[in-house]
């Protein structure tokens, strides 16, 4: 019966470990077996292995990092601000389309719409119930994303978020590779921003 350490696949990343880092490589010992492991080295305590002070013509940064504000929306109305952030999103993010919905699905905004406006509300309903049983049934009351393949290529997601006491939903259709979540969490900020 043959042994993890007979295979040939260890003993070669083994070679290639030894062959990067010398003789005196760190956290590996020269056989293969119970002895691969850490070294005496690493296994040190933390106090011994403090580190070593930049040099001095590297300067470390005094001022704390801050988050980039957001950027400012534009349109004189609340509807052409609203469809700004889509627009803004869907170019950032490299999106489909993407709409803006209340509860009852009636669009508030709409960019390229990956749905037929007259069926927004359908679908955006069928959606945002499937939500609230998905959260429901799985005891998991904070469930407000959803993402449906729509083909081999897209996929259609919808977000629901609150602004003040009402909800609403986000819903966006990108290439199913997309991670689409930061673009729209930003976009959301920006909606309530606009509406709240």
């Amino acid at each position: 019966m043959s042994r993890l350490t007979d295979s040939s696949e260890l003993k070669e990343a083994v070679s290639l470990f030894h062959d990067l880092f010398g003789d005196g490589s760190p956290g590996v010992s020269g056989t293969v077996g119970r002895n691969l492991g850490v070294s005496p080295a690493i296994r040190a305590p933390q106090e011994a292995l403090k580190p070593e002070p930049p040099p001095a013509s590297v300067t470390a940064f005094t001022k704390p990092v801050t988050a980039a504000p957001m950027p400012a929306i534009e349109g004189e109305f609340r509807g052409d601000k609203l469809e700004n952030v889509l627009i803004a999103m869907c170019q950032r993010g490299q999106f489909i389309g993407a709409v803006i919905s209340d509860i009852d699905g009636l669009p508030l905004a709409v960019h390229n719409s990956p749905v037929d406006v007259d069926n927004i509300a359908a679908f955006t309903s069928i959606l945002g119930d499937a939500l609230s049983k998905a959260g429901r049934y799985l005891e998991q009351h904070g469930a407000d994303y959803i993402s449906m393949d729509i083909n081999y290529e897209d996929k259609i997601v919808v977000r629901q978020f609150s602004v003040g006491s009402f909800a609403m939903y986000i819903m966006v259709m990108c290439a199913q590779e997309t991670d689409e979540r930061s673009e729209v969490e930003l976009s959301i900020q920006q909606i309530v921003s606009i509406i709240g």
